[in-house]
């Protein structure tokens, strides 16, 4: 199936940094996934505090984001061949209003004091399977809204909006946490995600052309075989996938850092995690403005070593401001690796496999979280310095042997 760029009108607004949004259903997908990422960045720390409130454990709050990523791993080959066969509108409609629903069941538990850790597990479960589908349906959409030559522009505003979604959410939820309590913080994010859930709904239709019905199995099983024979598709996912199993954790153990070697409260979680947001945004202009850069395993690699630098330097410091320094080295390569990778991905990737493939990639990503079990029984052994020093190191070493060794990495673009 094939679903086919729709020739837009463009505007005569041209500056090329904001290339993109001269397209109006790229417009729609932007706005829609700042609201929609601004609740997902704010939840998380959400649910992090939730559960050190109910249960003090870091292995507790490493096993509840696994369970995010159990319901992410159920639903990603559905996703990926849902996403390449029906309208991928249909996908981010449903995604967001999934998830706000649940907020606001999370938001009457606590209020009736009926919460319990499965709860919160439960309903991580269910963020995991909507972010999977809407991750599938947004990747796969993108290069049906702006020309070939656009993308490597689009996927870097994408990053733009996670900048600020990273400045605002996580600010708005220590805030909220400290002011209107749990329970507000997760109504507020149940109404926030209704309203990307109404602009995608303004999207028009792509033109679908359907092809000769395959079974969901062997639909699926053509996904990963593209995936696994493509050299940058193979490169994107060993990178990921060691980022997300050695050294991305460090964010999901914030909490448990800022309690027990800042001595600090969620107010200054909110900080530490939100002020690098200015760095993210900053950096996907940089890329937005390379347009259709050709080094992009340049890019990659300087994303790719970020979380480990960030998690060595968090190992090594109890200050505040030091730990504010290392989240924005996070910041600024986040902002690069996304755009660079994501848009190498879609350019290898025909339209009628993108689906399959984006699953296939999140797959892989999702079982990498089984990353934040260990750290959680690292940090519950011997400490969250000594957890963080241990994976940064780790994840470091294993970049720059990737790097090095592989030509294919170092030339892509």
């Amino acid at each position: 199936m094939r679903h086919e760029a729709v020739a837009r009108p463009r505007s005569r607004f041209s500056l090329t940094t904001f290339q993109a949004l001269k397209y109006r259903d790229y417009r729609l997908l932007f706005f829609g996934q700042v609201g929609s990422g601004l609740a997902q960045q704010a939840e998380m720390l959400i649910r992090s505090w939730l559960i050190l409130d109910l249960t003090g454990s870091a292995v507790m709050l490493g096993l509840v984001h696994v369970t995010r990523a159990v319901g992410s791993f159920l639903v990603t080959p559905v996703s990926g061949v849902v996403a390449d066969r029906i309208d991928r509108r249909y996908l981010l409609i449903a995604a967001n209003l999934v998830n706000a629903l649940f907020f606001l069941l999370l938001a009457v538990l606590v209020i009736t004091e009926q919460i319990e850790v499965w709860h919160v597990g439960v309903s991580a479960i269910v963020a995991g399977a909507a972010m999977t589908m809407q991750n599938a349906a947004k990747q796969a959409i993108i290069p049906s809204m702006v020309p070939r030559e656009g993308i490597m522009n689009a996927v870097a505003l994408n990053a733009v909006t996670m900048g600020a979604d990273r400045i605002l959410g996580p600010s708005m939820a220590g805030f909220m946490i400290q002011f209107t309590g749990v329970q507000g913080a997760y109504l507020a994010l149940g109404a926030l995600m209704i309203i990307p859930a109404i602009l995608y709904g303004f999207v028009r239709p792509v033109k679908v052309v359907q092809p000769v019905q395959e079974s969901f199995t062997r639909s699926f099983l053509e996904g990963v075989s593209f995936s696994l024979r493509t050299p940058v598709v193979r490169i994107i996912i060993l990178v990921n996938l060691t980022a997300i199993l050695l050294s991305l954790p460090y964010l999901q153990m914030m909490p448990l850092y800022v309690r027990e070697v800042l001595d600090m409260g969620p107010g200054a979680l909110g900080l530490i995690v939100a002020i690098p947001g200015f760095l993210t945004i900053g950096g996907g202009l940089v890329a937005a403005s390379l347009g259709d850069f050709k080094y992009k395993g340049r890019l990659m690699f300087v994303g790719a070593i970020a979380s480990p630098f960030t998690c060595i330097v968090l190992a090594l410091t109890a200050s505040f401001w030091a730990a504010v320094l290392a989240a924005c080295i996070h910041g600024v390569g986040t902002s690069q690796w996304q755009p660079a990778s994501q848009s190498a991905m879609m350019k290898q990737t025909p339209d009628h496999l993108r689906g399959r493939v984006t699953s296939f990639m999140s797959m892989t990503s999702t079982t990498g979280q089984a990353g934040i079990v260990l750290w959680g029984v690292a940090a519950d052994q011997f400490g969250i310095p000594a957890a963080y020093l241990t994976f940064g190191v780790l994840a470091l070493v294993l970049q720059v042997v990737y790097y090095v060794t592989m030509k294919s990495y170092r030339q892509f673009s």
